[in-house]
Parts: C-alpha cells; sequence; structure tokens
C-alpha cells in the first residue's frame, strides 16, 4: 500500500512540474476566457448605448429648438396680423372722413368725423 501511495504521489509531482497543473484548471480557463469576451461584447454595447443617448439628447434639443423657433415665428406673425388689422381700421376710418365732392375749394368731408 505503501508503494501504491508513493508512486501517485511521484505520478502528481511529475505532471503538476511539466504542466499537468494546466490540465486541471483548464475548465476554469475555458469559463475565465468566456466572461473575458462576454465583457468586451457588453462594453461594446455600452459604447454604442453612450452613443445612442447621446443622438438622442441631440435630436431633443434640435427639436426642442424648432420648437421655439416656430413659436417665435408664429408670435411674430400674430404680432403683424394685429398691425395690419389695426392699419386696416385707420384706413376704413380714413374712408369716412374722404371728401367726396370733386374739386371743392372747402373739401368738406361727407360725416363730421369729430363728432363720433
Amino acid at each position: 500500500m505503501d508503494l501504491i501511495t508513493v508512486v501517485i504521489s511521484s505520478l502528481c509531482s511529475v505532471l503538476v512540474s511539466f504542466g499537468g497543473s494546466s490540465i486541471l484548471f483548464f475548465t476554469q480557463n475555458k469559463r475565465l476566457k468566456k466572461a473575458e469576451a462576454d465583457a468586451k461584447i457588453l462594453e461594446n454595447a455600452m459604447k454604442h448605448y453612450d452613443v445612442a443617448i447621446k443622438e438622442r439628447d441631440d435630436y431633443r434639443t434640435r427639436l426642442y429648438e424648432s420648437y421655439d423657433h416656430r413659436r417665435k415665428i408664429s408670435e411674430e406673425c400674430n404680432s403683424l396680423k394685429v398691425k395690419n388689422a389695426e392699419k386696416d381700421v385707420y384706413i376704413t376710418k380714413l374712408e369716412w372722413c374722404k371728401c367726396v365732392v370733386n374739386g371743392c375749394d372747402r373739401r368738406t368731408p361727407p360725416r363730421n368725423y369729430e363728432e363720433e
């Protein structure tokens, strides 16, 4: 029995000294390589995710800027419509005071605008 133990321990020491431990840890190395590959894939996915988030934020910024620009143009258009309406009212008031007598020296308007 002692002889068997000595032979087994001698074989084990010879295997370990010549790289036999790599055979024992082959499955662990395989798992480690798979984990490293998964980490690289995850890192690449995170880079793509960060780029996508940045593009989304840039798109939102441009979209909000276009909304602001549209709002400003709409406000300007509304103010121009108000000015145009005021001018139309003023022109209508001037039409009321317009003289209808051609070649008149006194230029009397058809209605007295100041009394109304």
